[in-house]
C-alpha cells in the first residue's frame, strides 16, 4: 500500500463521519487556542514590564551611590578608581542639585541633574518629544513633561525654545553658601514623566568646584556577563551598587511561575480535547472493524493498518493545532485593538498585550501534532492486532 493510499483512507473517515470529526478537531482547537492565548498574554505582560523598566544597555549598567560611611564619598577620585576595575568600559557621574527654570515670563522649581551625554543615554529616558543632547558642551537641556505642564504648554512646543536655568552648585568648603550658576539653554528634548520636575544639563556647561561630591555614578560594563563581578567589587569598595539586571531577573522569575500556571490551565483544556480525540478514534475502530478485516484479507499488513489510524489521529491533531493557532491569533488581535482604544481614550499609550513569537507558534503546532500522534498509538495498535476472521465476523 502506497503512502498516498494510507493518507486517502485516513481522510475517508472525515467524509463518513463529518460532524464527529469536526467536533473532535474543534475540541483540539480549543485546547491549543487556550494554551496559545494564555501563554502569549503572559509573554506580552513580561515583555511590556521589562521594556518599561530597562533596555539592553541598562542590563550591563550599574548605578553607584555613596555608602553609609561619611568617610567614603563619591568624588572624582572615587570615580577614577571605579574606572580602573576590570570589565568597566566607562564611568559617568551625576550631580543632582536644586534649581529653577525660567521660560518666558514664568519660573518653576526643578531638580537639575548635571550629567554627561553618555550618562543621559544610559538612563534610557523615554522621550515624548525631541532628542537627547549629543555633546557634553552643547548648550542644550532635556526636561521632564512635568515641567511643561507647569507652564501649561505642550511638550512639542518646547523643542528648540530658549530657557534660563538657575542651579545652586554646592561648595565643598562651605555647604551653607552654594554657588549660583545662571545659564541659557536650548530645550532639545522632553522626557515623558509627569511625576517630578527635573532637567538634565550637560556637565561640560557647568564648572564644578574641586572636591565636588557626586550624587551618583553610572558604571557601564563591557557586557552583561561582566556586570555581576564588577558590581561585587564595587560593593567591596564600600559603595552601594544596584543594577536593573537584578530587577529583570526577578521579573523573569515571577513570570516563569505565571507562565507555568497559565500552561497548566491550558494543558487541562488540551487534555480534555485529547480524551475526545481518543474516544473518536476508538469509536472509529469499532465502526470499521469489518473494513479492517476486509483490508487484511486483501493483503494489507498490520503495519499499514497501524499507519492508517496513526495518520488519522495526526491529521486531526494537526488541523486542530492550525485552527487553534488561528483562533488565538484572531482573538489576540481583537484584544490588542480593544486595549489600544481604551488606553488612548484614557490618555495613555496603546500596548500589545498579546504577543506571540514565531518560534513559539512552531513549538505549539509541533506539540499538537505530537500529542495527536501519541493519542493515536493505542487505537492504531489495537486495529493492527485485529484477527481478520474475527474482524469479518464482527457485527
Amino acid at each position: 500500500m502506497r503512502p498516498m493510499d494510507v493518507i486517502r483512507i485516513a481522510f475517508s473517515t472525515f467524509v463518513h463521519n463529518k460532524m464527529r470529526t469536526l467536533l473532535t478537531i474543534f475540541g483540539v482547537s480549543v485546547g491549543i487556542g487556550t494554551i496559545t492565548f494564555l501563554l502569549s498574554v503572559g509573554y506580552g505582560l513580561q515583555k511590556i514590564t521589562i521594556d518599561e523598566i530597562t533596555s539592553s544597555k541598562a542590563l550591563k549598567t550599574i548605578n553607584v551611590v555613596s555608602g553609609n560611611s561619611s568617610i567614603l564619598v563619591l568624588n572624582q577620585e572615587a570615580v577614577d578608581k571605579l574606572g580602573k576595575i576590570k570589565g568597566v568600559s566607562s564611568v559617568d557621574s551625576n550631580l543632582t542639585v536644586s534649581g529653577q527654570l525660567n521660560y518666558g515670563k514664568s519660573m518653576t522649581d526643578i531638580v537639575a541633574n548635571v550629567v554627561s551625554a553618555r550618562y543621559a543615554d544610559l538612563e534610557s529616558l523615554r522621550l515624548e518629544a525631541g532628542d537627547l543632547y549629543k555633546n557634553d558642551k552643547d548648550n542644550k537641556i532635556v526636561i521632564s513633561s512635568a515641567v511643561t505642564n507647569a507652564f501649561a504648554t505642550k511638550p512639542n512646543d518646547f523643542i528648540g525654545k530658549k530657557a534660563t536655568v538657575y542651579t545652586y552648585i554646592p561648595n565643598p568648603k562651605n555647604d551653607k553658601e552654594p554657588t549660583l550658576v545662571q545659564k541659557e539653554y536650548t530645550i532639545s528634548g522632553v522626557v515623558k514623566d509627569t511625576s517630578a520636575s527635573y532637567a538634565y544639563l550637560p556637565n561640560g556647561t557647568v564648572t564644578l568646584p574641586d572636591g565636588t561630591i557626586y550624587s551618583a555614578a553610572k558604571v557601564d560594563t563591557t557586557n552583561a556577563n561582566q556586570m555581576p563581578k564588577v558590581r561585587d567589587q564595587i560593593i567591596q569598595m564600600g559603595f552601594k551598587a544596584t543594577s536593573l539586571g537584578d530587577k529583570v531577573n526577578q521579573v523573569n522569575q515571577f513570570f516563569q511561575i505565571v507562565n507555568i500556571v497559565l500552561l497548566a490551565v491550558g494543558a487541562i483544556a488540551l487534555f480534555v480535547a485529547s480524551i475526545g480525540m481518543f474516544n473518536t478514534l476508538t469509536i472509529s475502530l469499532l465502526e470499521r472493524t469489518r473494513d479492517i478485516g476486509i483490508m487484511k484479507s486483501l493483503g494489507a499488513t498490520d503495519r499499514e493498518v497501524y499507519s492508517i489510524f496513526l495518520t488519522e489521529s495526526t491529521i486531526i491533531a494537526g488541523l486542530g493545532g492550525l485552527f487553534g493557532l488561528g483562533i488565538a491569533l484572531v482573538l489576540g488581535y481583537i484584544v490588542n485593538v480593544l486595549i489600544g482604544i481604551l488606553a488612548v481614550r484614557a490618555g495613555g499609550e496603546a500596548v500589545a498585550l498579546f504577543q506571540i513569537p514565531i518560534l513559539f507558534t512552531s513549538i505549539i503546532f509541533i506539540s499538537s501534532v505530537t500529542i495527536g500522534f501519541l493519542t493515536g498509538v493505542y487505537p492504531a495498535r489495537r486495529a493492527a492486532k485485529l484477527n481478520p476472521l474475527d474482524a469479518l465476523r464482527y457485527e
